[in-house]
């Protein structure tokens, strides 16, 4: 195809995704929307014969509204003009693939139907989330409305389609549902806005040289123009987008600037293909496994390298839940909750308020960002994790009460799909997760009302970008002045980041068990050099489990040989109908022969958000302050030691009925992010432990109860009812 001068022409689909993950902190929009969404405007209302395919999660638009409407009312305009098309896709921005059905119909529909209500127009298209695609996405986005999207070159790659093919939108298929997928060029990220707009319109030139008429795709992160480092210098006080539009404009003879809709109406399909499972190359090479993340780096390094790329498939999106069990039990969660409200909704019907609520709760629960890592914080950042946590915990709370649900209130399911069933009891105020096979350990304490996961630390676990943290540049230093993509060399955020990569042999849970013959010293649990002999921190423990109206009762038993004596450890669980506190009860059996003295510790790791901010801080049983909780100590003598968040207005309480050793120490992960190597504060870990001596066949018992309160609640007596020691099960 040539232009009217002769001249071979090509098509450019210029497309642009926004997007701000639910939890993110205010500031981050404020900045986000200063630096990159109201410029980027600005610009491209100036130049309104080109026109721009344009997508907005869900999160970001509805924060929009709230404080910026102006901004939706300047993007109505445009669209009603043509200068604009909005892309759909999940309105929570959820990687769709992790999603049962109904869940991504309605997430896809959703956001459908509020583009619709809000700027005038539903969407034809939409944006996939980190282009994550399974085939069988085909039907499920047909059936929700849309007609097309758009995916990465390295999709088509995969799938056996040479570069010089992707000139059009492609048809694929799904039981028998048709769609259109739109093949972005890699080469036009990479060049967008890093490179002069010459250099982008000489590859387009090139383009239709080689293939006359061709489409060609950009679609990327609208935080490239203004976000990313040193960005809104090149892009808005350089002029880089004003002078690349420009240029697009006036070699218009031959560069036709289409929306993505317009691209699939004008434009026959190139073919049809079946896309493998797959997402762009960064992501797929971040879920491999460490090792061969590693081999993948060095294969980088050959000449010959650049030339198979796009042939050699990585792992899948799914794979980051088995790297992290954090990812795994979040969307455990979420399967959860959209199993409890398919029930509710069966049982009451569409229309119920509290379930309509519930339901857009548990779909903000499934926003990706926290789900994994690569060159974003991610998982690691405990904010954003926090967040989806706080909407599932609120949407199971609305489910409760939708469904009158009794309490206390007992389940045992596999909630984590790991083949192994977890054991959940709740009551209004909180709800306890807990895995009788992996030390039967605590790993979820929620504070129900204010939607809170206190035991929400990630574990510290090597990275294949450690190796490459020793030798960083601290920001600032050197770091040179020019734009720079995500992908770069990577400063870090402060000096001797690696004298804090220090890695876990455990998940940081809570009620994790260690018999063995020294104290756990703080600074020996910081560096994970803790032993268990005998796995009472890993093993599989026998449950039981009790019910009335009073209490769910639960008790966890594993016996095992540590230093050639024979141990019998029971811990136990009481949770009352009412109230934020739980009575646990230990008990040890010395079964061998001969005397035996040894360390008992029980280690808890609370996720306090914040690591040295004045508002969080330890304090002991008569309130006297101990320290923030960056606080690293040996501490001896306590009877008891609180956990204080004033910014949650939140309290954990802990009491013991003989006195403790404790140690304490932050969690602290080292990770990467897009403006370098970071130190995150992931939780405390809080260790308190007792020196026990057994004769042959002797018991030894102790009871501690861990309370959930807001300040100015009173801590209840260690005594009495509930806080026997070793309450029976």
């Amino acid at each position: 195809m040539t232009s009217a001068g002769g001249r071979p022409s090509v098509h450019l689909v210029l497309a642009l995704h926004c997007h701000q993950p639910l939890g993110n902190f205010e500031q981050v929009f404020e900045e986000a929307y200063a630096r990159s969404y109201l410029p980027m405007l600005e610009v491209l209302e100036r130049h309104p014969a080109l026109p721009v395919s344009l997508h907005y999660s869900g999160c970001l638009l509805e924060w929009i509204e709230a404080r910026h409407p102006d901004y939706l009312d300047r993007l109505s305009r445009g669209v009603a003009a043509g200068r604009f098309e909005m892309l759909g896709g999940g309105h929570y921005e959820p990687v769709l693939t992790m999603l049962p059905e109904r869940d991504r119909e309605g997430q896809l529909r959703r956001l459908s139907e509020w583009l619709g209500r809000r700027l005038g127009e539903r969407p034809t298209g939409m944006w996939l989330t980190e282009r994550v695609w399974e085939q069988c996405l085909a039907s499920s986005v047909a059936r929700a409305g849309l007609r097309y999207t758009l995916v990465d070159e390295s999709h088509f790659r995969l799938a056996g389609l040479s570069p010089e093919r992707l000139v059009g939108p492609f048809l694929t298929e799904d039981q028998g549902e048709l769609l259109r997928v739109l093949p972005i060029d890699e080469r036009l990220r990479y060049l967008i806005p890093f490179h002069e707009p010459e250099e982008v319109v000489a590859h387009l030139e090139a383009l239709a040289r080689r293939q006359p008429g061709a489409l060609a795709v950009y679609g990327d992160d609208g935080e490239k123009f203004g976000v990313w480092p040193r960005t809104y210098e090149r892009v808005y006080a350089q002029g880089w987008l004003e002078r690349f539009l420009a240029l697009l404009e006036r070699e218009g003879s031959w560069l036709r600037v289409l929306l993505a809709g317009e691209a699939v109406r004008r434009l026959p399909p190139a073919g049809k293909v079946y896309l493998p499972d797959s997402s762009y190359h960064e992501m797929n090479e971040w879920t491999l496994p460490l090792e061969e993340q590693g081999e993948r780096q060095r294969m980088a390094r050959e000449p010959w390298f650049a030339q198979v790329r796009g042939r050699l498939r990585g792992g899948s999106w799914r794979s980051f839940r088995t790297r992290y069990p954090e990812a795994e039990l979040l969307y455990g969660r979420t399967l959860y909750v959209g199993e409890r409200l398919r029930e509710a909704r069966g049982r009451l019907g569409a229309g119920d308020a509290l379930l309509e609520e519930a339901e857009r709760e548990h779909y903000r629960s499934q926003c990706n960002c926290p789900y994994w890592h690569g060159v974003f914080g991610g998982l690691y950042l405990p904010h954003l994790r926090g967040a989806v946590q706080a909407h599932a915990i609120r949407a199971d709370l609305l489910l409760d009460r939708a469904l009158g649900t009794t309490y206390p209130a007992l389940e045992v399911l596999d909630l984590d799909r790991d083949g192994h069933e977890e054991v959940l009891i709740s009551n209004a105020e909180i709800k306890l997760g807990l895995k009788p096979h992996q030390g039967g350990s605590l790993y979820a304490l929620d504070c129900r009302p204010g939607g809170s996961n206190l035991v929400d630390t990630l574990a510290r676990r090597r990275e294949a970008y450690h190796d490459r943290v020793a030798s960083a540049t601290v920001l600032g230093r050197a770091d040179g002045g020019g734009a720079r993509t995500i992908h770069d060399a990577e400063p870090a955020k402060e000096a001797d980041l690696a004298s804090h990569l220090f890695y876990d042999a455990l998940p940081r849970w809570c009620l994790l068990d260690r018999v063995s013959a020294d104290s756990p010293s703080a600074e020996r649990s910081r560096r994970g050099e803790l032993d268990d002999p005998g796995g009472f921190s890993s093993g599989n423990y026998a449950l039981r489990a009790t019910q009335d109206e009073g209490a769910v009762r639960l008790a966890l038993t594993r016996q095992a040989r540590v230093e050639g004596t024979e141990l019998r450890l029971e811990k136990t669980l009481e949770l009352p109908a009412e109230g934020g506190r739980v009575a646990i009860g230990y008990a040890l059996w010395n079964l061998g022969p001969d005397a035996w003295a040894f360390i008992l510790a029980t280690e808890f790791n609370l996720a306090m958000q914040a690591g040295d901010a004045p508002d969080r801080y330890y304090r002991d049983p008569r309130g006297a302050g101990l320290g923030r909780m960056s606080l690293v100590a040996d501490l001896v003598g306590l009877g008891g030691l609180d956990l204080v968040d004033e910014w949650r207005r939140l309290e954990v309480r802990l009491r013991f009925s003989r006195s403790a050793g404790i140690a304490l120490h932050p969690v602290e992960t080292v990770s990467r992010s897009e403006a370098g190597f970071e130190r995150v504060y992931q939780g405390s870990a809080v260790i308190p432990h007792w020196r026990v001596a057994l004769a042959p066949g002797q018991e030894w018992q102790l009871s501690m109860t861990l309370e959930v309160a807001t300040p100015g609640q009173e801590p209840r007596s260690t005594s009495g009812t509930g806080t026997a020691a070793h309450p029976g099960v």
